[in-house]
């Protein structure tokens, strides 16, 4: 196929598609993987959203330690080709 050039660039068919990202766990462990995929270049920390409790019920239980469950999201949109 060869070299990918700015010129052949210019003809692909591009298309911006949106993605939304949810997290559910400790405020640590959010916190952790949210500096994770900042480090790796997917996400600056900032895109994220404030995290907000996530409500117990009958099917997701507060967990025996006592920890409480919390959710962060972010929309990243993409460009495909």
């Amino acid at each position: 196929m060869g070299r990918l050039t700015c010129r052949r660039l210019a003809r692909l068919p591009l298309a911006l598609s949106g993605c939304a990202l949810i997290l559910y766990g400790s405020l640590e462990g959010i916190d952790r993987t949210i500096k994770i995929l900042h480090a790796f270049g997917y996400a600056d920390s900032n895109d994220w959203r404030d995290p907000i409790p996530v409500p117990a019920t009958e099917t997701t239980p507060r967990s025996s330690s006592g920890v409480e469950t919390w959710m962060v999201m972010m929309t990243k949109t993409l460009l495909l080709e």
